[in-house]
């Protein structure tokens, strides 16, 4: 006989295995699967760019600020290094990895490390052989395209063990020396920065609570009476009549429609996240009458639905993007697309909640007034289309979930609306598994056939392949694979944003959001998530304060301190809703949940694969709108299910944060606007308009430094110097601390001639705001044409510790280094300046002449070792070095080896298809006496030539041949200037 337990232990399992429990253990073993395989990328795969966690060492990088704007790709390198003392030299080993290439040096000798085509592998070498007994300098170059270069290391000796920490200096791309900072530190917005100095959550909370006060006493009285009606038709089992539903979101409409009126001629119609990329794509569609191909266009990797559909808006109203009322009837349906969002979203709470109108009203109240919803409904965008199109299929969902009785074609319904929010927005993919799930857990009253899930699955993925497939399809057979992106570096849209990697903490850490909001995605996922869904705190795509859309700051920067309350209540209403699954409505759970998982999902995938702070959107997951309510409604059930002060004060709290998201949204004409409607239109190269905007914010009464210093700016850009001059003395005497009034006025002194004051004011705006890097840059570009060429020096070098990634710095520094002499270095950051910058003629030519300059100095051995050992992954440098020292008349100046080096790295940079790098490639092979490999690497750069037309490198070509072809090195006179 079997012990008890057993037979126990055996029931326990019987009852998971029963058919009730299957999809829920299916999908636990789902999510288990892609989180491993999620975690596994992350901590192998080369090409995410994650620092994976290794207790022995932390990742560290140079200590760059924050910069909104996006970069271009360069391999930029950062130096970091780090002395220490040993008694007894004795055994060293060396563990080490970067991001994503690096040369390592210990007391200034190469060390050989054998990295792979995997930069997160830990390379291993025996360095006891480089120690010394007193000091030792380790040094380690590390070289990244698309993130700032980072550090892992461990040097494990006798006397103990030296790691990567902030213990380390470092330099980046020849800047000034700082300490290095842990990689996985935020680097949010400081003093100085284009988006630094926005408003705190508690400094704005000491500004509005007294229109917080008014919103309280409207919320109590309406509560009251509400409460009070409820109450009085308890025992009449109260509902929410279908005419009370459809009188409800008429008025919700009307108010959405009186903000959008307001707000349309306010606000400048270039204005929007990636907006006139949007347009872009609409106008190819209106004018050739064709899809564009992805790699056409920064948005043109998107799904057309959208696009076709506002083309054939526009043409049927013969307008265009070009018409600023084309732009306004645009934006205007995304408005009535918003308004049918909340309204489905509301069918939807009906079909989830029937006869209880309390959760529908609190459903329906998140809906019409989140913040995500209201301010991308003013902006054109597919986003809204996108959203409400899932918003539509999840309502079919639901409503075949409620039916006993079904025919295949609803379900092909179902189907066809997936596919066209599929074809609106590749992201829409997600429907796929409530579908399923829809076909598989669904059966008809009448049938238990088994074969009729297959029916609907069928019938639901062939209708929605049909609308949408044929269009991936077309992409698949383009580019080899269904979905391009215009973050993939084949496509041609070679850019990357800070902070170009993720680690595990920014997966963990929350609370950014609660103190300092805007950009508070530097800090981490959850509180990228919270910012831009309780408001607008990616400025709505801009790069700078001062181009921000004038809502009103303070309410919304204070209204993510009110926004706690319902995420709170959409937090506990998940958790009932996970218990809920049990009820008779849990398969309709299970499909709102399996939806909210595939969402999750593919915001982990594309915030890992494109790590950018501008990835971190809530909005890409606006079709989540459905489940957050029915959330919010389950939270505010368990919460205020019984009368009482909670729920008074609960419903009070809602209605506050429902008036204040609708009044930041409300846009007044003052100062400001105007201040900022003058920028886009001057932007827009509407000068005539830009410059009544100027005169109405010069009439209307301001006391704001920052709104006076802008319209200096603006004067400025006018060419309306006396005026510009007035507002910028005034900005500096209101904000005499503040460094960017400072240099606003040192820019309207400059443009007078007045250098010597200007510079004196530059210098004060670095010191208030160091993260400015314009002021940098312009303290150095006044002090050399002041001839103060050693501050001009250093400025640029510590401008360049503010913003290594940015050419004009480099030229500067260029600059002022060749008019030190120092060509070494000149020829560097013009090297850097090109690389960041193709195809800029005044940083080539400043670069061939820095070379050419430097062979003819007297000390040019010396300053020719300098400018190798430091020389940027530049090709053109690359090129013009190793041509040297390959072919230069004076033995004294050659070697073969390392030109052979420096000739394959631009080759490997190029991919071995640019003629000239070939072409010196042999020249280097050819001085060592490899003649064999001279002559087939010259051949092939003489047929790239010839393919290219590139007369001057192919005559170059035939010469080398026939040189190698004697096995005669190429003998031949520095590069010309």
């Amino acid at each position: 006989m079997k012990p008890i337990g057993v037979f126990r232990n055996h029931s326990k399992i019987t009852n998971l295995l029963k058919p009730r429990q299957t999809p829920y253990l299916l999908l636990g073993a789902l999510g288990i699967l892609i989180v491993g395989f999620a975690g596994w990328r992350c901590w192998y795969d080369p090409q995410i760019s994650f620092l994976p966690a290794d207790g022995r060492a932390e990742w560290i990088a140079f200590p760059t600020p924050f910069d909104p704007s996006a970069h271009n790709l360069a391999s930029v390198d950062t130096i970091f290094r780090r002395d220490f003392a040993l008694r007894e030299p004795g055994a060293g080993n060396l563990y080490v990895r970067g991001a994503k290439r690096l040369e390592v040096r210990i007391n200034d000798k190469p060390v050989s490390s054998h990295l792979g085509r995997n930069w997160k592998a830990i390379s291993s070498e025996d360095a006891g052989s480089f120690l010394r007994s007193g000091q030792n300098t380790i040094e380690v170059r590390v070289f990244n395209d698309d993130a700032p270069p980072a550090l892992w290391l461990v040097l494990q000796t006798g006397d103990g063990k030296i790691r990567s920490d902030d213990n380390w200096e470092a330099s980046c791309a020849g800047s000034s020396w700082r300490k290095a900072v842990p990689a996985s530190r935020p680097r949010l917005p400081g003093a100085g920065n284009p988006v630094g100095g926005s408003e705190g959550t508690w400094r704005a909370f000491t500004k509005v609570w007294p229109i917080w006060i008014c919103f309280c006493g409207i919320a109590l009285v309406t509560l009251g009476g509400g409460f009070w009606l409820v109450d009085r038709e308890r025992a009449k089992s109260f509902v929410l009549s279908t005419r009370g539903g459809i009188a409800l979101i008429v008025i919700t409409a009307m108010l959405w429609l009186a903000l959008f009126f307001n707000n349309a001629r306010l606000i400048p119609y270039s204005v929007g996240f990636d907006a006139q990329a949007h347009a872009d794509y609409i106008k190819y569609v209106q004018e050739r009458h064709s899809l564009p191909l992805p790699n056409e266009g920064y948005e043109m990797f998107q799904s057309p639905f959208y696009y076709t559909c506002a083309a054939l808006v526009l043409s049927s109203c013969r307008l265009s993007v070009n018409d600023h009322s084309g732009i306004l009837l645009l934006r205007f349906l995304t408005t009535l697309l918003g308004i049918a969002n909340f309204t489905l979203v509301f069918l939807c709470l009906r079909l989830m909640f029937p006869g209880q109108p309390g959760k529908q009203l609190i459903g329906f109240l998140l809906a019409a007034f989140l913040p995500m919803q209201i301010y991308l409904s003013h902006f054109l965008t597919n986003e809204t289309l996108a959203a409400t199109l899932m918003t539509t299929a999840l309502f079919l969902i639901l409503r075949l979930l409620r039916r006993d009785h079904m025919s295949v074609l609803q379900f092909a319904l179902v189907g066809f609306v997936a596919g066209l929010a599929i074809l609106t927005k590749t992201t829409a993919i997600l429907l796929l598994p409530p579908l399923l799930l829809l076909g598989a857990l669904k059966r008809d009253a009448a049938s238990q056939s088994f074969a009729m899930p297959l029916r609907n699955i069928a019938a639901m993925l062939a209708v929605c392949f049909a609308v949408s497939g044929w269009y991936y399809v077309w992409i698949w057979h383009r580019f080899g694979r269904p979905v391009v992106g215009n973050w993939e570096y084949d496509v041609g849209f070679q850019w990357w944003q800070d902070p170009g990697y993720h680690s595990v903490l920014d997966y963990l850490r929350f609370g950014c959001a609660l103190d300092r909001p805007f950009f508070s995605s530097l800090s981490g996922f959850a509180d990228g998530i919270y910012s831009t869904l309780w408001g607008d705190a990616l400025l709505s795509g801009t790069s700078s304060v001062d181009l921000r859309v004038p809502w009103n700051y303070n309410l919304m920067t204070a209204g993510y301190l009110l926004a706690l309350i319902p995420s709170a209540i959409i937090l506990i209403g998940l958790g009932a809703a996970l218990r809920d699954t049990r009820s008779a409505r849990s398969v309709s759970w299970l499909v709102l949940l399996s939806f909210c998982g595939a969402v999750g999902v593919g915001f982990l995938f594309i915030t890992l694969r494109v790590p950018s702070y501008a990835q971190v959107k809530a909005f890409y997951g606006m079709a989540l709108l459905v489940p957050l309510c029915c959330f919010a409604a389950m939270g505010w059930d368990a919460l205020a299910r019984r009368p009482g002060t909670l729920r008074l004060v609960l419903g009070a709290s809602l209605l506050i944060f429902a008036f204040n998201s609708y009044a930041w949204a409300w846009i007044r004409p003052s100062a400001a606007q105007h201040v900022y409607a003058g920028i886009r239109l001057f932007l827009e190269k509407n000068s005539d308009a830009a410059m009544a905007e100027a005169q109405r914010a010069i009439d209307s009464p301001t006391e704001t430094a920052n709104t006076r210093r802008v319209l200096a700016l603006l004067l400025s850009e006018l060419k309306h110097p006396v005026e510009a001059l007035e507002q910028a003395k005034s900005a500096v005497e209101l904000e005499p601390l503040d460094g960017a009034t400072q240099l606003q006025l040192a820019m309207v002194l400059a443009g007078r001639g007045d250098l010597e004051e200007a510079v004196q004011l530059a210098r004060a705006a670095v010191q208030l705001g160091p993260e400015n890097w314009m002021a940098w840059q312009e303290l150095a570009t006044w002090s050399l044409q002041a001839r103060f060429v050693d501050e001009a020096f250093s400025a640029a070098k510590d401008g360049l510790a503010v913003a290594p990634f940015n050419p004009e710095l480099h030229y500067t520094l260029a600059l002022a280094a060749a008019t030190k002499r120092d060509f070494a270095t000149a020829a560097n950051h013009f090297g850097y300046a090109v690389m960041i910058r193709k195809e800029w003629t005044q940083a080539a030519t400043g670069l061939r002449q820095s070379i050419f300059a430097m062979v003819e100095a007297p000390d040019a051995s010396r300053q020719l070792d300098e400018i190798v050992r430091a020389v940027p992954d530049s090709p053109p440098e690359l090129d013009g070095l190793a041509w040297i020292l390959a072919t230069h008349p004076d033995a004294a100046l050659r070697n073969g080896k390392e030109a052979i080096r420096l000739a394959r790295r631009g080759c490997e940079i190029t991919n071995f298809q640019d003629p000239t790098l070939l072409a010196t490639l042999a020249a280097a092979y050819a001085e060592v006496g490899l003649f064999s490999q001279a002559t087939s690497t010259v051949e092939r750069a003489l047929n790239l030539s010839r393919i290219s037309a590139n007369a001057e490198v192919a005559g170059l070509s035939e010469q080398l041949l026939e040189s190698f072809r004697q096995n005669h090195p190429y003998r031949n006179a520095p590069i010309p200037p």
